[in-house]
């Protein structure tokens, strides 16, 4: 790998290396325009090992020395599908795929000894059983891939596959190619036994060709039954091989040494590989290597192999250009024609191409090509059987492909029978052979890419451990963050998608139910869309937001319980987020609302103008343990503060009756709201009910303006209280309501400024009294 460092002014490379005659002026032109750090690479830069065991976050390997820490990784399961092993025509037809083709990105943090421990833990299923390797992928900013790209070809458990990643862009200068690198196909079987129709035989029996190797964990056999997208092998005696496969299904061998239309050997070449296509149309988290061959029945020692299966080739990046002749090439490999006896072999399976690329340049320069392998040809001078081809691959795609790209996807051509005798009946025939079928173009992929699960605090002490909290029925609404902040931690995601909260056991069908108290203006200004359901069971949050905005929102989510029926029943209420992207992850925990007891009977509540005082006036029935009142006003019923207390009669049977004048209400001159707290002597407390009260005079008229709204350093507070720019005061609160600061707005003056150069990053509630509250949101970054 080559590593060049330049600087210069920023444009597209390729396009100014066309200007410039080719070979290494183009390159060296490319290298000039640019600031980045350039990476050259060629030949095989993945390194690959077995995988020997697998947990969430450690993968034991058997050589470790080509990984490092902060290294990124591709965990990929290359086989683990089980077949049918009856006699017959359905032999080697999946049942099930377990866990084949299954796939994940992820990073090393660190390596001991020969356990390489996970970044992430892995949040998805494999089966170390089923040939799991891990490989490194080399993460680049800006690459060129000057000359052929390749892997190392699989051999059993490692290799087949090419991941290239670049964080900016990649340059296609020459071809990424993995034809023929992926399973393998049948090989020489060496003896010849009389057969009938036969599914499978042992290699050594010499009654079949060899079956190609595919996602199967069955033991490789001989015979015509096919292995999952492994073709079958040509049956005695001299049947040709049937083609591997990928999305589309092997072509079959071809018919036997001397048979006719019909004849002894006719309807005895290798089954090609099953299509793929049902397993992709049932997922987008797997890909395969293409299907290896079936090996034609071969006693006369040509030896002569069937084609590899195509290899796997990942591209992500956010930029992709093109120059003249860039490909992806992952065709399955061509079977080696025949010139002596002996049945010839099936072409291998298309490989796999998966693209994450959001923007090309050039891309009709780009060729993708995932077509079939070629089955074998047989020069001989009676008919023998020549091979079948191998089933096109697959392209899939986390976008549309520009229509500009050129794709091959065809099936691979079936093998002739080529006679020396020009005059022979079948001479220049497939003699039984078929091609194989065309692959295919999945757009809308998802990149396996796994992230960090979320955690959610509702009560200040441990992430999804359950917070606890006292309501009384009958006494409104309570915050479900009433016991502490909702705080949610994820150490890879800035943002969380949506998050849901859910009263699951409401008990009174009509006077129970949940509500979001912030405003529908703040939501849409935090870009949270919000809604209750119909029977106030269920608040559902979406939309990407900040996790501090989430947080806000979630905490402003009120449990209310209007019934007067005295009700000891705990509830529940499930709250849930999820982080969204590729792969997300959710986090979940619960507020424990217990009931309390009763030890105030309420018989009323109520308020009215005394003159310029408001009186509240209210009286019980009964109190147990009862110490004092605390009385809490509102501007907006939701944000409340104590006013003041009085006294309660502690034990009593009789009824009490209490007052408390607000002398400052008429001041505030503006809609106010009263609810009174009910503290015992152990210090448990209940609510009222809220009640409001109207202002005494005729509301003026009052206006506020902020700007510029976002803010970072000066914000201009323009307002008008009545007819004179009448003194007032600004309230400032958080998100949450609370009080932060109070700031007078002397009479005579229109616009004042603030410096919240200081403030903490987020949303603020501006709020002047006036003859009647007027309130702007202000953010401030």
């Amino acid at each position: 790998m080559k590593q060049i460092q330049v600087t210069g002014t920023t444009t597209s490379l390729l396009t100014q290396a066309r200007n410039i005659a080719g070979g290494i002026g183009a390159v060296v032109a490319m290298l000039l325009m640019t600031p980045a750090s350039f990476d050259a690479i060629n030949g095989v830069v993945n390194d690959y090992a077995a995988v020997s065991y697998l947990s969430q976050d450690k993968v034991v390997v058997g050589d470790p020395s080509a990984f490092s820490a902060g290294d990124r990784v591709l965990l990929i399961q290359m086989k683990g599908a089980s077949i049918i092993e009856t006699e017959d025509t359905t032999y080697g037809d999946v049942t099930d795929y377990g866990f084949a083709g299954m796939y994940e990105f992820t990073t090393l943090s660190s390596i001991s000894g020969d356990t390489l421990i996970l970044d992430i833990p892995v949040c998805h299923d494999f089966d170390v059983s089923g040939s799991i390797q891990v490989v490194r992928v080399p993460e680049y900013e800006q690459v060129i891939i000057d000359d052929q790209l390749t892997a190392d070809s699989w051999d059993g458990s490692t290799g087949g596959v090419v991941a290239v990643w670049a964080n900016q862009a990649v340059y296609l200068q020459d071809t990424i190619n993995v034809s023929g690198l992926g399973f393998e196909g049948g090989g020489f079987n060496g003896s010849s036994s009389k057969a009938g129709v036969e599914y499978a035989c042992d290699v050594s029996s010499g009654k079949g060709g060899v079956k190609g190797e595919g996602i199967t964990l069955t033991a490789q056999l001989g015979c015509m039954g096919k292995a999952a997208n492994g073709g079958g092998g040509g049956n005695d005696h001299n049947c040709g091989g049937g083609g591997g496969s990928n999305y589309g299904a092997g072509g079959l061998g071809g018919y036997g040494w001397k048979s006719g239309t019909p004849g002894s050997d006719t309807g005895k070449g290798g089954i090609g590989g099953l299509e793929m296509a049902y397993m992709y149309a049932t997922t987008t988290d797997r890909i395969l290597l293409g299907g290896g061959g079936g090996g034609g029945h071969q006693n006369n020692g040509a030896s002569y192999p069937a084609g590899n299966g195509g290899g796997i080739i990942f591209v992500i990046t956010p930029e992709m250009e093109v120059s003249a002749g860039g490909a992806l090439i992952a065709r399955g490999g061509d079977a080696q024609d025949v010139t002596v006896n002996d049945g010839a072999s099936g072409g291998g399976g298309g490989g796999s191409i998966f693209l994450q690329v959001d923007s090309w340049t050039d891309e009709a320069n780009l060729s993708l090509d995932v077509s079939g392998g070629h089955g074998a040809d047989i020069y001989t001078a009676n008919q023998h059987g020549p091979g079948g081809g191998g089933g096109g691959g697959v392209i899939i795609s986390v976008s549309t492909l520009p229509a500009g790209i050129q794709t091959e996807l065809s099936g691979g051509t079936a093998g002739t029978f080529i006679s020396s005798n020009s005059s022979h009946m079948h001479h220049m025939s497939h003699h039984g052979s078929e091609e194989g079928d065309a692959g295919a173009i999945i757009s809308g992929a998802i990149l396996r890419e796994c992230s960090v699960a979320p955690e959610i605090d509702l009560n200040g002490e441990d992430a999804g451990t359950a917070a606890a909290m006292d309501f009384i029925a009958g006494t409104g609404s309570i915050s479900i963050a009433e016991s502490g902040d909702i705080n949610i931690f994820d150490d890879d995601d800035l943002t969380m998608q949506e998050a849901t909260v859910v009263l699951s056991n409401p008990l009174d069908q009509e006077q129970e139910y949940l509500s979001i108290t912030m405003d529908n203006s703040t939501l849409s200004v935090l870009g949270i869309n919000g809604s209750v359901s119909s029977d106030g069971y269920t608040v559902s949050l979406s939309g990407e937001a900040a996790v501090s905005d989430y947080e806000s929102v979630l905490s402003s989510i009120h449990y209310h319980n209007d019934s007067t029926a005295p009700d000891l029943t705990e509830r529940v209420i499930i709250v849930s987020v999820n982080d969204g992207g590729a792969w997300s992850n959710s986090a979940e925990s619960r507020v424990e609302m217990m009931a309390g007891s009763f030890p105030v009977e309420w018989l009323g509540f109520d308020v009215e103008w005394t003159g310029n005082v408001a009186t509240l006036e209210w009286s019980t029935a009964l109190e147990q343990n009862a110490d004092y009142f605390s009385i809490e006003r509102s501007f907006d019923a939701q944000a409340f503060e104590a006013i003041g207390e009085v006294g309660a009669n502690g034990t009593t049977n009789d009824v009490s009756f209490y007052r408390f004048d607000d002398m400052s209400a008429a001041e505030q001159r503006t809609q106010l709201y009263y609810r009174l707290r009910q503290v015992d002597f152990n210090g448990q407390f209940m609510y009222s009910s809220t009640i409001e009260l109207a202002p005494t005079e005729q509301l003026k008229e009052v206006f506020l303006n902020v700007y510029p709204n976002p803010a970072n350093d000066i914000v201009n507070v323009e307002w008008k209280n009545g007819n004179n720019y009448a003194e007032t005061e600004l309230y400032i609160r958080n998100i949450n309501g609370q009080l932060i600061s109070t700031i007078h707005l002397p009479a005579g003056v229109s616009v004042q400024q603030l410096n919240v150069s200081d403030w903490v990053s987020g949303t603020y509630l501006m709020t002047i009294q006036g003859d009647q509250p007027v309130t702007k949101r202000l953010i401030v970054r």
